[in-house]
């Protein structure tokens, strides 16, 4: 049977009937709109530096003055100077020294603010009104800023942390200190998590010094979990901590933070000292007011690490201070007795070791007053350094308090002595 042909003709008509008959192509969907998208150019300051022709240079300009100046999409800054000059290009890159943070974008934090670790991310700290913060990059919701005084676990350069954009501007506040609770501990290294238990979420790491412990519970297996809080200038990091801490006082001795005199003296030779440091006294002076107490044995209190607290214990000083001596022990048990030798503004102590040996333990005179006499542990250069040094911070010291009232009232956990061979056998 032949094949059946069909004419042209109708074979056209019958494509084009179908063709018009097919809906017509949906149109594409409109990509939504980023509600994090700058809508207009954020002002915010340059702090002295170079301004570059493209990201990565050359120098297109210097502003050494602070200047307010638009923050625009791309990246870029512009901005008039005083003299009505325009400034344009990139900031400057962060480095990863503070003194290279300071120069470049930055913002005043307004209000008490959370910081996160990424954007809509885990929580990790917060921001004090008044705090200066550098400025990495912003959008409509984040700005991404440095945390000068905190390192990234195994991540190279500065710290970046997130806040809401609405929490900082470039109205400038006088810095809000951070509240100082009763209960923190001191030197400690631990790592910082986001989650208790889960080493992989660790993100930084406890700096040598103050920690506050904020929560201490057991998880579903009944190990013990801690979240703590270390704060500086103005910022506040917390996290959970890897190992629990036991003590008021843990395995580090942090370094005694001093200051010399070209550090806090300006120019018209006012000396200007930040929270929480003292100004050394006289040497000489010192000397003779210890002098002074010591003349006659007399009791003094020292607050001493035990476990979790604190507790004050009663030493003598024998023969012009130049005895330190446990005043009570148990029956059959012999006092601790350690050496006082005074040279200028110097005082050591040398005695038994833990473990056996010998020991001696260098102490700068700090202050004496008819409350307690306050010493600076020496250790390393510190000693040889005491004629430069001007300054030192009242966390650092070890007290020696003169009534018992007086060491149990202002005795607190971050001046409670561990470096004492002898206070684990007390």
């Amino acid at each position: 049977m032949a094949a059946r042909r069909f004419p042209l003709a109708l074979l056209l008509a019958a494509l084009l009937t179908r063709c018009a008959s097919a809906p017509p192509p949906r149109p594409a969907a409109p990509r939504p709109l980023d509600p994090c998208a700058l809508t207009a150019p954020a002002q915010v300051w340059l702090r002295g530096g170079e301004v570059l022709r493209a990201p990565h240079g050359p120098v297109a300009s210097d502003v050494w003055n602070p200047l307010v100046v638009e923050l625009l999409a791309d990246g870029r800054i512009r901005a008039r100077d005083p003299s009505g000059s325009p400034v344009e290009g990139y900031a400057p890159e962060l480095k990863g020294t503070v003194a290279g943070e300071e120069r470049g974008l930055g913002l005043y934090v307004q209000t008490e603010t959370p910081l996160f670790l990424a954007p809509n991310g885990a929580e990790i700290g917060r921001a004090l009104p008044g705090t200066y913060l550098p400025v990495v990059s912003m959008d409509a919701c984040f700005a991404e800023v440095v945390l000068r005084d905190f390192s990234r676990t195994s991540t190279p350069g500065p710290f970046r942390a997130y806040l809401a954009v609405d929490a900082v501007g470039t109205r400038e506040l006088s810095p809000r200190p951070a509240s100082r609770s009763p209960r923190f501990v001191r030197d400690h290294r631990r790592l910082l998590l986001v989650e208790p238990g889960q080493p992989a979420t660790a993100f930084s790491e406890t700096r040598c010094g103050r920690l506050e412990v904020l929560e201490t519970r057991r998880d579903a297996d009944g190990v013990e979990v801690q979240r703590v809080a270390q704060g500086e200038q103005g910022v506040q990091l917390w996290g959970w901590v890897d190992r629990p801490v036991a003590e008021a006082r843990g395995e580090d001795r942090c370094p005694a933070r001093v200051l010399e005199k070209q550090q806090v003296v300006a120019f018209d030779g006012e000396a200007s000292l930040p929270e929480g440091f003292l100004r050394l006294g006289d040497a000489s002076a010192l000397l003779k007011e210890y002098e002074k107490l010591t003349r006659k044995e007399r009791s003094v209190f020292i607050p001493l690490v035990d476990g979790d607290g604190v507790r004050c214990e009663a030493f003598k000083l024998r023969l012009k201070g130049t005895e330190l001596v446990r005043a009570e022990q148990e029956k059959g048990k012999k006092p601790p007795s350690w050496q006082v030798r005074i040279s200028g503004g110097r005082l050591t102590l040398s005695g038994s070791c833990r473990g056996g040996g010998s020991c001696a333990m260098p102490y700068l005179l700090a202050g004496v007053s008819a409350e307690r006499i306050v010493l600076l542990p020496a250790k390393d250069d510190l000693a040889a350094r005491a004629e430069k040094l001007f300054a030192y911070h009242q966390d650092d010291t070890e007290p020696w308090f003169l009534e018992r009232s007086a060491c149990e009232a202002r005795g607190g956990v971050d001046q409670a002595s561990s470096v004492l061979p002898f206070a684990e056998d007390l």
